[in-house]
């Protein structure tokens, strides 16, 4: 078992992850990882957890907490056996893990012992005592340390005085290793890249003198001596500014030795050794951060040591490069299919031959055997590694011997440009399969954007269906939200089909949001992971031969691996560099070799003519792909003058021809390159040449993304062109696209002179509409309240009362968390009904129905009861069937008590009817799912089936998943107490792969509910315990929630705890809400159990009119007929002929509902208190 506390709390038992539950359980775990196998008291834990909030009865609650934990922790201990990991040692707990299976114990040996061997490289003239093969083993292991970290330590602990501390220790810690990594690489003289990093480092951490030293000393090793200076002027100047204080003597010694040119500054390559002679063993994996997955292929085995050559001791594997020669030197063999081209390069079509394939036979191996495989069912890949790796070669081969197979190969490229087309990748990749491209529906159809997606993923797999299929999809760092959450789908959904899906990304940084889902749920699937490293030095040399024709010596080809890391990307520009300038050995040997790729594709870039080199510039602006046409309008100049001029940039390999009038960049470094060699201005005119370039082409996202480039000048068009590059990507359902835009075109706007503070309203309402796409809630709120402040400095009360209504009139919920009102809202609200005319309206209509919603919390029942029977009249009197199902469907979630309900049932019918009459779609299934809710609470079962069954068709068919979730939520109850576990099983599953199809944030026990249901039926009650007590966490005072815990304490016999709990979280029976059913009946329950007819008298009394009803809470939490609680009640209170007559109705309606489980419960009370 592993635990991770350098980000989120994690921890992995035999290589999965275990469910921790709740937040407080995590955050349970992160503090006594945090004592490191220490006691820890409860006082000091729930100091961690609550601060000074701690609830009522928190003793208990943290025994809950540890009771969950341990069977998380420890699944297969036998009952009534000791805990052995979450142990109870006084005068608290104690987790007891090996130091080595926690990640920030392992980083502090590591980082000690790499600090004690480099020590003696710190200082300028020390001896070089650390040999080569030290300093990459303390190299590799601070980088494998440095990638445990993945966000904050202790995320899941708040802010207190021992947490900031150990924090602030670790990060200290963190520093070190970069700094002590920087040395290590020094020595192995790596110091342009050494250089770049330190640049990053000390704007980072501008205080740290030994950092700015390092940058120093790899700048001049850089024959970069004028540079070297001007830092150790500027980190003087900082010092004494911010501290009042000079450099450390270590700073002004360094500064003298660059000033004289002292030779001790010059680098000595390190003692050889033995492989053999490397200390110590490796770093482990850390869960979830880069430890290998099922099917990994281990990044450093060298792949020729499977045939028995190069010998065990050979350098870093060797990894084919993202190489492409000249198309006039290399031909025949070399040359590959269509498929391979298609990955080289960012679209299908003519591509020039690709250098051989070196040092990667056995992961090229591991990838053909999934392709093998996938011939059983899908399957799936993904490359990583650095920029230039090889992550597209090693795919191109792959496909390449695909095609040859007679496997159909489609590639779609993420753009790394932002204003690449939402979904460009699926679309390419669905016309190289040869389909047709599905029709994406209207814009503004509700569901449609998983429908999108999911007829993006359908025409895939139905082309899977009839022939075998590998796809690409390469540089994944890039992709778009959309292009992600269509993959996310397709790797979910794909069960069948001979299929094999194949992804690219960089490995820096690390993924986050939804490429990281994508990774998680690839891990899931067993998806083979192969990470790629650098070439080693024999390699390197046949690259390099492939290139210029000649092979390097011995000790050149170590110098090439040495200086570039082995990046085949790089080993071939340095080799096409060394061609043009004539001598390999001359360009190693010079004064100040290039250092990093970049130096070199300088170098080359200003071989080539002027005028040619300034037509590359504003084709990097365009991007990587470029159209002749774009670039001959923003050049002013004809195609054939264009193409002559991009001649020698093509002959140095630096372009490449793609057919039909398309260039190609041969990587993205030479377009990083070339935009990085631009001054600011000159780099925001070349965006505005090529912003007019693309005006009236259609190109809406290109257009935006260029128009925002050129700066706060030309803040007009580009206000303009992102709000239709918003429409656009609303088009396509690409709805976080579309919010990004949006989001810019507000941040431009003010820079707008044109723009008034209607546009800014009207942009707000679109992102209002985005994020209720979105689902997500806390931004919508946030937004409405500032489009209700911007409408009110209009002055025009519709806009008030438009942006008002917009979180209940379509989203059917409330700004404000769940016991509150949102003051902002009810007042516009107010303000409106007051300001706009007397008489009918539709605005005035929908107004009263929001305040009746938003102030559920605040307003009594006869308040908003008025203005709900208002609305509804105006609806009526104004003959709009529109307006009429919005105000049907708002009573329907607003009138929630339980005496309402079968006026609920009524509206909400013809609210059914409305919608069919209106064309069906979004609004009927909304109203159809009510609907069932409502017949659920009133038991009627029969006619909630034949609704389910509706609402289900119904959503499948229009491919909405919230439809599903909603209807699976409801059913999976009544399942558990029919006993039907196998169907529990498929609605759970279901609902969580809703969840993440709709990526709706969700608390931690969102699902809580339906699991609570099905623990409680399956008899693991001391589960369904704990899940009530997280959940009761996160509601308000005195919810109906409480008696919940206590009832099921009292089923598992935790009678003591049951009474405990119910003291300290009374229930207020008065409220009169949805969820009151519930907690009633279980009140009624725990009186018997605890023997105290005070609970169970007024529970009867609020049930007794309910009777023939379903005790749940809303659409969710059936647990059987009222009657059943009824019949508690009575006999709590003494009354054994009314409880037996109401166990008899209950136990009639168990059969006629068909729910054995819920009866044998009630017959085992019956027998148990003798009614």
């Amino acid at each position: 078992m592993e635990l991770a506390v350098l980000g989120p709390v994690l921890v992995v038992r035999d290589g999965d992850p275990v469910d921790l539950g709740t937040r407080k359980q995590r955050a349970l775990v992160a503090a006594l990882g945090m004592a490191r196998g220490r006691p820890v008291s409860v006082d000091t834990i729930v100091d961690l957890l609550w601060g000074d909030a701690a609830p009522p009865g928190v003793a208990g609650t943290l025994q809950a907490y540890v009771a969950g934990l341990r069977r998380a922790l420890e699944p297969d201990r036998p009952a009534r056996a000791p805990a052995r990991v979450l142990v109870t040692v006084p005068p608290g707990y104690a987790l007891r893990l090996p130091d080595r299976s926690i990640d920030a114990v392992r980083v502090d040996h590591v980082v000690a012992e790499a600090h004690r061997v480099l020590a003696s490289l710190g200082s300028l003239g020390a001896p070089r005592t650390v040999d080569s093969a030290a300093l990459e083993h303390w190299a590799g292991e601070l980088t494998a340390a440095l990638a445990l970290w993945r966000g904050e330590p202790y995320a899941d602990l708040g802010d207190s005085q021992s947490v900031v501390a150990e924090r602030a220790r670790l990060e200290e810690l963190r520093l070190v290793a970069l700094e002590d990594l920087a040395v290590a690489r020094l020595a192995l003289g790596r110091h342009g890249t050494v250089a770049a990093d330190l640049e990053q480092l000390t704007a980072a951490h501008p205080l740290r003198e030994r950092l700015w030293g390092l940058r120093a000393l790899a700048l001049t090793r850089s024959g970069r001596q004028a540079e070297a200076l001007e830092v150790l002027r500027e980190v003087r100047q900082l010092l004494d500014d911010e501290l009042g204080i000079e450099p450390s003597p270590e700073l002004r010694q360094l500064q003298t030795a660059v000033l004289r040119q002292d030779p001790v500054l010059e680098w000595t390559p390190p003692p050889s050794a033995p492989v053999s002679a490397v200390p110590g063993p490796p770093l482990p994996a850390t869960p979830g951060s880069g430890s290998p997955h099922p099917g990994d292929v281990p990044p450093d085995q060298d792949p020729a040591s499977r045939s028995g050559s190069p010998p065990a001791s050979a350098p870093d594997p060797a990894a084919p490069g993202d190489i492409r020669p000249d198309p006039a030197q290399v031909s025949g063999p070399d040359a590959r299919s269509s498929a391979v081209q298609a990955i080289r390069g960012p679209r299908h079509g003519p591509s020039g031959p690709l250098w051989p394939l070196v040092g990667r036979d056995a992961q090229l191996d591991a990838l053909v055997a999934t392709l093998e495989a996938s011939e059983e069912g899908p399957a799936f890949a993904y490359l990583v590694g650095d920029p230039g790796i090889g992550k597209s070669r090693l795919a191109a081969e792959l496909a390449a011997h695909a095609e040859s197979s007679g496997v159909t190969v489609s590639v779609g490229r993420c753009s790394q440009d932002e204003g690449a087309p939402p979904l460009r990748p699926w679309r390419d990749i669905i016309l190289g399969l040869g389909a047709d491209l599905p029709d994406l529906g209207e814009e503004h159809v509700d569901g449609a954007q998983f429908r999108a997606w999911d007829a993006i993923v359908s025409a895939v797999l139905e082309v899977a269906r009839d022939r075998p299929v590998l796809l690409v999809v390469d540089d994944l760092h890039w992709a778009s939200q959309s292009t992600l959450r269509t993959l996310r789908l397709l790797v979910e959904s794909a069960e069948r089909g001979r299929i094999m899906v194949v992804l690219t990304w960089r490995r820096h940084p690390e993924p986050d949001g939804l490429l990281a889902d994508v990774a998680e749920l690839l891990a899931r699937r067993h998806a083979l992971r192969i990470e790629l490293r650098g070439l080693g030095a024999d390699a390197a040399g046949d690259v390099v031969e492939a290139v210029v024709g000649m092979r390097p010596s011995t000790q050149e080809a170590a110098a090439l691996r040495a200086r570039t890391d082995g990046n085949p990307f790089f080993l071939v520009e340095y080799a096409r560099l060394a061609a043009e300038r004539g001598d390999l050995g001359d360009l190693l040997h010079e004064d100040s070799p290039p250092a990093a790729v970049q130096d070199v594709l300088r170098r080359r870039l200003t071989r080539l003519p002027v005028d040619t080199l300034g037509i590359l510039r504003t084709a990097a602006v365009i991007g990587r792909d470029v159209d002749i046409a774009t670039l001959a309008r923003a050049e002013a100049t004809d195609a054939d003058t264009l193409l002559d001029l991009l001649e020698p940039a093509r002959i140095a390999g630096l372009v490449r021809d793609e057919g039909d009038d398309r260039y190609a960049f041969s990587h993205a470094l030479v377009v990083d390159t070339l935009r990085a060699g631009v001054p600011p201005s000159r780099l925001a005119r070349s965006h505005v040449k090529v912003a007019q370039a693309l005006e009236g082409t259609g190109r809406a996202s290109e257009l935006a993304r260029h128009w925002l480039a050129a700066g706060p000048a030309y803040a007009t068009p580009a206000r303009q062109a992102t709000v239709a590059a918003a429409s656009a990507a609303r088009g396509v359902h690409a709805h976080e696209e579309a919010t990004e835009l949006l989001l810019r075109a507000l941040d431009i706007a003010p820079h707008d002179p044109t723009a008034t503070l209607r546009d800014r309203y009207d942009l707000l309402m679109l992102l209002v509409e985005s994020y209720r796409w979105r689902t997500l809630w806390p931004q919508l709120v946030a937004t409405i309240e500032e489009a209700i402040e911007v409408a009110e400095e209009i002055g025009d009360p519709d806009l008030v009362g438009g942006a008002a209504i917009s979180m209940t009139v379509g989203g059917l919920w409330r700004s404000a968390p769940a016991g509150e009102v949102n003051p902002v809202v009810v007042d516009a609200l107010r303000r409106t009904l007051d300001a706009l005319p007397e008489g009918d309206g539709p605005l005035r209509c929908r107004v009263m129905a929001s305040l009746a919603n938003e102030t559920f919390y605040a307003a009594s029942h006869g308040e908003r009861r008025a203005l709900l029977e208002e609305s509804l009249a105006m609806a009526r009197r104004l003959g709009d069937r529109r307006l009429l199902l919005d105000v049907c469907q708002i009573l329907t979630v607003t009138l929630s008590e339980p005496d309402a309900a079968p006026e609920r049932l009524e509206r909400i019918t013809e609210a059914v009817a409305l919608s069919a009459a209106l064309g069906g779609g979004w609004p009927w299934v909304v109203s159809t799912i009510l609907r069932a809710a409502t017949l659920n609470e009133l038991g009627l079962v029969d006619e909630l089936w034949v609704a389910v069954e509706e609402g289900r068709q119904e959503a499948e068919r229009l491919k909405i998943p919230f439809g599903h979730l909603v209807l699976d939520t409801l059913e999976l109850p009544w399942r558990a107490m029919a006993g039907d576990s196998g169907r529990c099983e498929e609605l759970l599953a279901s609902i969580r792969r809703g969840q993440t199809l709709l990526a709706i944030p969700q608390d931690d026990d969102a699902i809580g509910s339906v699991l609570l249901s099905l623990r409680a039926w399956q008899g693991r009650l001391d589960e369904a315990v704990d899940i009530a007590v997280s959940y009761a966490e996160l509601q308000p005072p005195n919810a109906s929630i409480s008696p919940v815990v206590a009832g099921l304490m009292s089923r598992a016999g935790r009678l003591e705890e049951a009474r405990s709990f119910l003291e300290a979280h009374p229930f207020d029976h008065a409220d009169d809400h949805w969820h009151v059913v519930l907690g009633l009946c279980f009140l009624a329950e725990t009186g018997l159990a605890l023997g105290r007819p005070d609970l169970a008298a007024p529970a009867y009394e609020e049930l007794a009119p309910l009777a023939g009803r379903v005790c749940c809470a809303g659409s969710a939490l059936a647990f059987g007929p009222v009657d059943a609680f009824l019949a508690l009640a009575a006999a709590a209170t003494g009354e054994t002929a009314l409880a037996s007559r109401h166990a008899d109705a209950a136990l009639a309606l168990c059969e006629a509902w068909d729910i054995p489980l819920a009866a044998r419960w009630l017959v085992e009370l019956r027998e148990r208190h003798a009614f």
